[in-house]
């Protein structure tokens, strides 16, 4: 079995693209990449003219180079794969393979590039026989605790926020010091003790009103409205009462016991932050997980899913931790038969790798975790349509 970097073995079997931008798109002209016009200098520099898919694009030089090695790449990787169009905007190229078209990122080609010609290296049945070292990430990702729930909860937050700078354990401990009766917690508190006390007030008067009673039966039985008081003792509506007050009497002590509350204001200590997002049999305590997910603005529910702090339902899911979207990422693929994993198998340590180690056939793929995603996307663009790999 023999050891290949990702970025080492698929792209060098690719040719060489000149960093010159005039170079560049000389070569990729003569050989049928795309028709190049010249290029003119503007207020914003030098703008190169060029006609691909059958459209004229003006591209700056920054662009020629990049441009060029990834039409050259799906140009290469395989006689069933070809790009149909691109749209500059966005960066977007249109790829049809075996038939059926996909989008790919402008950023995600060469590596969605190297996973197709990986797995067509690879064969048709490359991850039969060996160990694969996923059995604990399985079942932390299929059946986690509720304390691993909230773990992944709370790790999302921290550093899968699209555009935003993640958050360290370091910072976290700042964010969340040991305070719990923020004034928003009161103001929700005082809100909910007010409904509960109009609840009881239109219960009492309607209480206080008389019971239509119903002329007498024959016989001498008289029928009272359901729910009124009668001659068989309390109904329906002296129970609901008598709930509505217990509810107010319990939001009242909520109310008192986050008026009484003293502030902490020192902030927890980082350590016991990294102490207590480490997946394991360990309990997560309840008022930890609540001041860790209230530092972004969140509170759980009863139900055990987070919201907003204010009420109301999230506009968007909940973001995830890019290491734990790359573990499942992997899963999948090694399920379906297309890798195995052969890196650290327990989760604590295999959340935070850089590179990955992955089997396709006779070869230990080590693959980045930036280009993961893209490059396990090529692997299954080729064992799914059953694209032949260009011969040659």
């Amino acid at each position: 079995m023999t050891l290949a970097h990702a970025d080492d073995t698929e792209a060098a079997m690719r040719a060489p693209v000149s960093d010159d931008p005039v170079l560049a798109l000389g070569a990729a002209e003569r050989d049928g990449l795309l028709k190049y016009l010249g290029y003119h200098t503007d207020g914003s520099g030098e703008m190169f003219e060029i006609i691909l898919f059958g459209r004229r694009f003006l591209i700056g030089a920054d662009e020629v180079v990049p441009l060029v090695r990834r039409l050259r790449a799906l140009h290469e990787v395989g006689s069933g794969v070809r790009a149909v169009s691109y749209r500059r905007d966005s960066g977007v190229f249109e790829v049809e393979v075996g038939g059926v078209r996909q989008d790919l990122a402008g950023v995600d080609v060469l590596h969605w590039c190297d996973g197709f010609q990986a797995a067509a290296a690879g064969g048709p049945q490359p991850a039969v026989g060996g160990e694969d070292n996923l059995g604990s990430i399985i079942q932390l990702l299929e059946s986690p605790s509720l304390a691993n729930q909230q773990r992944m909860v709370i790790l999302g937050l921290m550093y899968g926020r699209p555009g935003v700078e993640p958050v360290s354990a370091e910072k976290l401990a700042q964010m969340a010091p040991r305070v719990r009766g923020t004034a928003g917690e009161l103001k929700r508190a005082i809100a909910e003790q007010a409904a509960a006390a109009s609840k009881v007030v239109e219960l009492e008067r309607a209480a206080a009103k008389p019971a239509p009673v119903e002329p007498a039966a024959p016989g001498g039985l008289i029928f009272v409205e359901p729910g009124a008081a009668g001659p068989v003792g309390p109904g329906a509506a002296d129970e609901a009462l008598l709930a509505a007050r217990v509810e107010l009497e319990a939001k009242t002590r909520e109310v008192e016991r986050i008026r009484n509350m003293v502030p902490e204001p020192q902030p927890r200590a980082k350590k016991t932050i990294v102490d207590a997002l480490a997946f394991g049999e360990k309990t997560l305590p309840g008022s930890l997980a609540a001041d860790l997910i209230a530092a972004f603005g969140l509170r759980w529910t009863l139900d055990g899913v987070a919201e907003p702090v204010a009420g109301g339902r999230l506009e968007e899911p909940l973001p995830q931790m890019p290491g734990l979207t790359r573990l499942k990422a992997i899963v999948r693929a090694s399920r379906a038969g297309w890798v195995r994993y052969v890196d650290e198998p327990q989760p604590n340590e295999a959340r935070w790798l850089k590179r990955y180690r992955l089997v396709i056939g006779e070869t230990v793929h080590v693959v980045a975790a930036e280009e993961l995603l893209p490059w396990l996307a090529g692997v299954e663009s080729y064992h799914r349509y059953g694209v032949e790999p260009a011969a040659g």
